[in-house]
């Protein structure tokens, strides 16, 4: 909820689920004072140092890239961290759907920053894994996808300020939803943030006002879970996704496939909107049944969709954080 403003001084409320995951494998020789250059390994290639891999960035593609972009963020960004190893191999695994707004790319960044143990807070951690993702490999992007991810939650996540600042929910309270996913991958996030970032830079009004629209249903989306009354907040949440859509028609060039999606979602009484930038809508229902939820799983399971009702990642409610750049 209010994603995409997260890139434009907005808010977003956002949760990770557990239903699928990237894994890095992470293997660090050391010793106490490295003589000779690090040797790197990024899946089935080995590098002689970590200047001829960063050279090589542009080469890779896949999980290797990603790999290879978050290593040399920690040599840059975190000095000393590296300091010590003389043989470092990095393999990635994951199940997480390819292009359809799922934060894929950006959870392979996030696991190998924890498997290489670069310490921080989740404001500094998502920090370094945007500067891997915008800065090396050039992906136009958000921050809230690496920030949820460092968390690893649920909260109110607010870029409005010099710092960016989050509010841990609990994720008990967030309504039943319903995901769909379009089986076959989309375009690429970098192509719908390009098109929105020149429609925002150029000062285009549609564009502003949506902006500032989107943050304020991050805001009442958290307010609707504050009573416990989950078919209350059921219902709120499929009106706040029907209005998202809305707002993304006016400043989004979307896929013409969510389109048709979300008007057949809201034909049977459901608010459906992008979970990311396409590929994947998630969806509750108007008037808080959840049989109409699972009567419209029904209809539209099959070749072109896969379905699944996300579990998320419990949280326990603290107080707001924030962190400086």
């Amino acid at each position: 909820m209010g994603n995409p403003s997260d890139g434009y001084g907005g808010r977003v409320l956002a949760a990770c689920f557990a239903d699928f995951a990237a894994m890095v494998t992470c293997v660090r020789e050391h010793e106490a004072v490295r003589s000779e250059p690090m040797r790197v390994r990024i899946d089935d290639t080995t590098f002689e140092n970590i200047e001829s891999l960063e050279r090589a960035i542009g080469l890779l593609d896949g999980l290797a890239s990603l790999l290879a972009a978050t290593l040399v963020t920690v040599h840059r960004e975190v000095p000393g961290h590296l300091d010590d190893t003389r043989v470092l191999e990095l393999e990635a695994t994951t199940d997480i759907p390819r292009q359809v707004g799922l934060s894929g790319s950006s959870a392979v960044i996030v696991a190998a920053l924890r498997a290489l143990r670069v310490e921080g807070n989740p404001v500094q951690l998502a920090k370094l894994a945007l500067h891997a993702e915008t800065g090396l490999l050039g992906i136009a992007a958000g921050p809230q996808d690496r920030l949820i991810q460092a968390i690893d939650g649920a909260a109110l996540l607010d870029f409005g300020g010099e710092s960016w600042r989050y509010e841990v929910v609990d994720a008990r309270l967030l309504p039943n939803v319903l995901l769909v996913l379009q089986r076959r991958p989309g375009v690429s996030s970098g192509a719908p943030h390009s098109a929105l970032r020149q429609r925002f830079d150029a000062g285009d009004p549609a564009t502003l006002a949506a902006m500032r629209r989107f943050a304020e249903l991050a805001d009442e989306g958290v307010r609707s879970m504050q009573d416990g009354d989950t078919t209350a907040t059921c219902r709120r949440f499929g009106a706040l996704f029907a209005e998202a859509f809305e707002l993304r028609r006016t400043c989004y060039d979307l896929e013409p496939s969510d389109v048709a999606l979300a008007d057949r979602a809201l034909r049977h009484g459901i608010g459906a909107t992008l979970a990311g930038s396409g590929g994947a809508l998630v969806a509750a229902p108007l008037d808080g049944d959840l049989e109409r939820l699972r009567r419209f799983e029904e209809g539209v399971a099959g070749n072109h969709y896969a379905c699944l009702w996300p579990q998320f990642e419990g949280s326990t409610p603290i107080a707001t954080r924030s962190s400086s750049p």
